[in-house]
């Protein structure tokens, strides 16, 4: 807890109260509940005393902002965009599935998405990244600030088990 709070204190900021935790892509806002990567990142932040407000607009943001925490590095650039008008620190936190083959991977993203993922790994104050892998990946496309930090999970919520697992299929 004590490296997460630091990262609050971006550039000497000791006085941060207020957060803004945007995601663009959330077209609902219980995603923020529900999602346990939102969710637990906002309970952090909480019990860090930080007030946190959730925004999926730049229409919620009020203008007593501190910090901005965005979600992901491609819908992400309107909430970095904004935070940069409004001259507030901006930490953007995400995965770029560089190395990835597949239609998801960034190399077969349209060159706007490859674009826009560049210009918030370099514009924003500080860069997350969830794994060792996206740590060195946006290392590669010249990421300011990055840091790297393993995601969490409630452990009250999820509790291991080595019994075998019952096989069910979603339709």
């Amino acid at each position: 807890m004590k490296l997460l709070n630091l990262i609050f204190f971006t550039k000497g900021k000791v006085n941060l109260k207020k957060i803004c935790f945007y995601v663009n892509s959330a077209k609902d806002k219980r995603v923020f509940e529900l999602l346990d990567y939102y969710s637990n990142d906002i309970k952090i932040m909480r019990e860090l005393g930080y007030e946190v407000v959730t925004c999926n607009n730049t229409k919620e943001i009020p203008d007593d902002i501190d910090l901005f925490f965005i979600w992901w590095w491609t819908s992400g650039i309107i909430g970095l965009r904004y935070a940069k008008k409004k001259n507030k620190p901006a930490i953007m936190i995400g995965n770029l599935h560089y190395s990835d083959p597949s239609t998801q991977g960034y190399f077969r993203r349209p060159f706007y998405i490859r674009w826009f993922i560049r210009y918030c790994l370099r514009n924003s104050d500080m860069q997350i990244a969830t794994s060792k892998i996206e740590f060195e990946d946006i290392k590669k496309l010249k990421a300011k600030n990055p840091v790297w930090f393993y995601h969490c999970f409630d452990e009250r919520k999820y509790i291991f088990s080595d019994e075998p697992r019952e096989f069910f299929l979603f339709t």
